[in-house]
């Protein structure tokens, strides 16, 4: 993926963050184009310490340690690792803590930014093509 992202990358500008998704996903045409999941600031929970006390893939001595991790996910319930990005998902072997599930959201709203810091983007408008990183940067949340 870095390698043809690199490549696209030199011939576009880009703004706003939806731009890299877009760049990625037009990255590559054969066999298929990468798969590009967008996040809000709601997507992302809080669930430290509630199921898992570690997230170590081994337990004992000469064991793969976190350090060796190269992918994890958590579906469904179910969190999974990588040793190796060619390996396949494999369920991380600790015991799971039996919880309600309660998870928290950590964020309920858009961080703001201070109006400084506004003004200094708004001031960069002018140079900006698109219409709609316009539009992105003139509705951020700011004191």
């Amino acid at each position: 993926m870095h390698s043809t992202t690199e490549r696209n990358i030199q011939m576009i500008d880009i703004f706003i963050p939806t731009e890299y998704a877009v760049l990625f996903r037009t990255s590559r045409k054969r066999p298929f184009p990468y798969t590009v999941v967008e996040i809000e600031y709601h997507h992302p929970v809080k669930l430290g310490g509630q199921y898992f006390t570690s997230i170590r893939p081994g337990k004992g001595k000469g064991d793969p340690t976190v350090g060796d991790l190269k992918a994890i996910r958590y579906e469904r319930g179910e969190v999974q690792y990588k040793l190796s990005h060619n390996d396949d998902w494999e369920m991380l072997p600790q015991r799971v803590r039996e919880v309600e599930l309660d998870t928290l959201q950590l964020f309920h709203q858009q961080s703001q930014i201070t109006q400084r810091k506004f003004q200094d983007v708004v001031s960069m408008l002018s140079i900006m093509p698109t219409v709609h990183a316009k539009r992105c940067f003139e509705n951020l949340p700011h004191d």
